[in-house]
């Protein structure tokens, strides 16, 4: 009876959840349904599910995968040992739990879902955008000075390619991480010398060795990947005079990626060698390798040759990357494309020519939406809660004139209401929007000075 109500409680409490989710989103569909634009609802809720099934699928089978290959380890760990640790003080050879085979099988089927389901879930809500503007991508036609790859694979693909290389990189190696504890925790992994480059330095069982090689054989084609995006990444270096790669991004960072490309090259054939090898320095040396040389390479090497180099001499070094800088500011805002002429005119100003151009003229702006915006406060906030945030500036037709206008709506301003009146009642029945829109005229003004409002 009381787990009948235990399990009701919760589903009541799991279907509370959904019916709240589920509200939210209808309220957004028939938002944009109404609007017209439905499909602006679909796509991102579409293209998040599709991303959360697919990446939660690939890291289920990882996941499970280990966890099934060590369940013997775990049965064994359980059942065995931890009897000799956990007994009842009255019952001196009855453990306090056992782990059957099939619970088990439940328990690692519910924490393989729930953690690679989990972690896609996150993956999904933060990367469906990159995932759209890569299956949308365009070319802009024009390449970058370094690597000459057109600057559409930076805006469209790069972002791409870095999300689904953190939707797997980090949980493999966290997954690698906790299984080479749990081995090591439970003796499968015995460590004779922690002079792990001597060959009996590390005892592990076949299985669990066969095992590990695939984890780490997989992560080094990670790793390697990464290193290779990150040689793109390069481009968007903060360590120079100016946002861009520079001297030392280019002649000591770069080099140190290719490097290690090199190192999780030869560490990926090392592990596929370990699978079919009784030989774990295939694995131990390449993780040692790697481990050394990445703080080493990427941080230290380029820091040195930043001092000893590029400083001494830094204007000399940086031109070159410098003017990369400013001939691609120069593209993007289009400054590229200007054209200088003389603009020559020998006609004279004269009063046909002003009666031409009157409507012109009148129009020319007088006032500054700035200091006008504090006028506008002033007289026409009609309440304290009301306020003006900005003012826009639109042409109308005013009695069949075009004339331009200055435009501010009158807002609510929750935070200018008194606190007594702050009522659950008051904020969600009845102050719930502005007052109306003020308009005045940009090139006149009142006697005193004021806007003439229209």
């Amino acid at each position: 009876m009381r787990r009948t109500a235990r399990f009701l409680l919760v589903l009541l409490g799991i279907v509370i959840i959904l019916l709240i989710t589920l509200s939210g989103l209808f309220e957004d569909y028939l938002w944009y349904s109404d609007l017209g634009y439905s499909q602006l609802f679909w796509t991102p809720l579409m293209s998040k599910g599709l991303i959360q099934i697919v990446n939660g699928t690939i890291l289920f089978t990882f996941i499970a995968g280990t966890l099934f290959s060590i369940r013997h380890a775990i049965l064994t760990f359980v059942n065995e040992r931890l009897r000799k640790r956990l007994r009842l003080v009255h019952e001196m050879d009855r453990p306090l739990y056992h782990l059957s085979q099939r619970k088990m099988t439940i328990w690692l089927i519910i924490v393989s879902v729930l953690i690679s389901f989990g972690v896609s879930f996150v993956t999904g809500f933060t990367g469906w955008l990159e995932v759209l503007t890569f299956l949308n991508s365009t070319p802009f036609g024009q390449g970058d000075p370094i690597f000459f790859k057109d600057l559409g694979f930076y805006v469209f693909q790069l972002p791409f390619f870095y999300t689904i290389y953190n939707a797997f990189f980090g949980p493999l190696f966290l997954l690698t991480f906790f299984t080479v504890l749990f081995y090591i925790f439970t003796g499968v992994i015995h460590f004779q010398s922690f002079l792990i480059w001597r060959k009996e330095a590390l005892e592990i069982n076949p299985a669990a060795r066969r095992h590990l090689a695939i984890l780490i054989t997989v992560l080094f084609l990670f790793k390697g990947f990464g290193c290779y995006f990150d040689t793109f990444r390069l481009l968007y270096s903060q360590h120079g005079l100016v946002l861009g790669s520079g001297y030392a991004d280019i002649h000591a960072a770069l080099p140190a990626l290719k490097v290690l490309m090199i190192l999780c090259a030869l560490g990926f054939i090392g592990g596929g060698l370990s699978f079919f090898k009784n030989e774990v320095r295939l694995l131990t040396l390449p993780i040692l390798t790697i481990f050394i040389s990445i703080p080493l390479l990427s941080g230290l090497w380029p820091m040195v040759l930043q001092s000893m180099v590029v400083i001494p001499n830094e204007l000399e070094k940086e031109i070159p990357y410098i003017q990369n800088e400013i001939a691609l500011t120069r593209f993007a805002y289009g400054l590229d494309q200007i054209m200088e002429e003389d603009y020559q005119t020998n006609q004279p100003l004269t009063s046909e020519t002003i009666q031409k151009e009157l409507p012109t003229l009148n129009n020319v702006r007088l006032n500054d939406p700035h200091p006008m915006l504090q006028t506008y406060t002033q007289k026409q906030g009609i309440r304290p809660y009301y306020k003006f945030h900005d003012i826009d500036i639109d042409r109308y037709r005013v009695n069949g004139e075009y004339r331009q206008v200055m435009l501010a709506p009158r807002e609510f301003s929750y935070q200018d209401l008194e606190r007594t009146a702050q009522t659950f009642v008051n904020l969600r029945f009845k102050y719930t929007h502005g007052f109306g829109v003020v308009a005045s005229f940009a090139n006149a003004v009142t006697p005193e000075g004021l806007p003439a409002f229209a």
